[in-house]
């Protein structure tokens, strides 16, 4: 059993005998899963064109007969020094660069360990612990002492439907250790190759910003994200 989302479960362990006879009472167990960062985002996500969320594939996310388990979404998390890259796109029209995809300093599949911060202390770096292609997730990145007063900025790239349709993505932002969410970020419907951008947060004084050029909803999603990715020599 591995505990992939923050939370609270109840292990529960019953005991037959060679005659079939059942324990009288389960043994139980509850358990208190604690992010250890000081900054944890967790993003899981919801297809309900996926008959069976649970069914899990392999590497690739795909069953036995050569399907698909479920649609792959892809969290994010960018530097603010992503929208200094040279070529950074502003495809979500905000006046502004965008962070995704910034060779070395936008945290993903792609970059799952970049080197930010003081290149000699790995504390102040983002990585990307988890990977789901099967569906619903969880993908979680992980900054253990993140750099102080710090704007991270937050996406969620739909990144394959595989058939599968439109998906509803929740990141779950946690900071300090806590065993409850600071944020609760309910995503837009997406479809594939959309970049919902969700948001910035910094440390310590745990300050929220929606992204620039969020409707009133405070969501800011880009149709077609144009996706690119350079060479990322010396990002580990």
């Amino acid at each position: 059993f591995t505990p992939n989302l923050a939370g609270t479960y109840e292990v529960s362990l019953e005991i037959k005998d060679d005659l079939g006879q059942t324990s009288c009472v389960a043994a139980k167990k509850t358990i208190l899963v604690v992010p250890d960062d000081k900054l944890h985002l967790e993003l899981t996500w919801t297809t309900p064109g996926d008959p069976d969320p649970n069914d899990e594939g392999d590497l690739a996310g795909k069953l036995p007969d050569g399907s698909f388990a479920g649609a792959d979404m892809d969290l994010h998390l960018a530097h603010p020094l992503a929208v200094d890259q040279p070529d950074q796109t502003d495809a979500d029209k905000n006046g502004e660069p965008d962070p995704w995809f910034a060779p070395c300093f936008d945290c993903s599949l792609f970059n799952p360990k970049p080197n930010w911060g003081d290149y000699g202390d790995d504390a102040d770096d983002a990585r990307l612990d988890r990977d789901d292609k099967d569906g619903w997730g969880p993908e979680n990145i992980n900054i253990a002492l993140p750099e102080a007063d710090t704007p991270y900025t937050i996406g969620v790239h739909y990144w394959a439907a595989n058939s599968f349709g439109k998906s509803i993505p929740v990141v779950r932002v946690y900071v300090d250790a806590s065993s409850a969410p600071a944020y609760v970020l309910q995503g837009p419907e997406m479809s594939q190759n959309e970049l919902w951008c969700a948001g910035s947060i910094s440390w310590p004084k745990n300050q929220w910003k929606p992204c620039k050029g969020a409707n009133a909803a405070g969501v800011l999603l880009t149709k077609n994200y144009p996706f690119k990715l350079a060479n990322t020599p010396g990002c580990e």
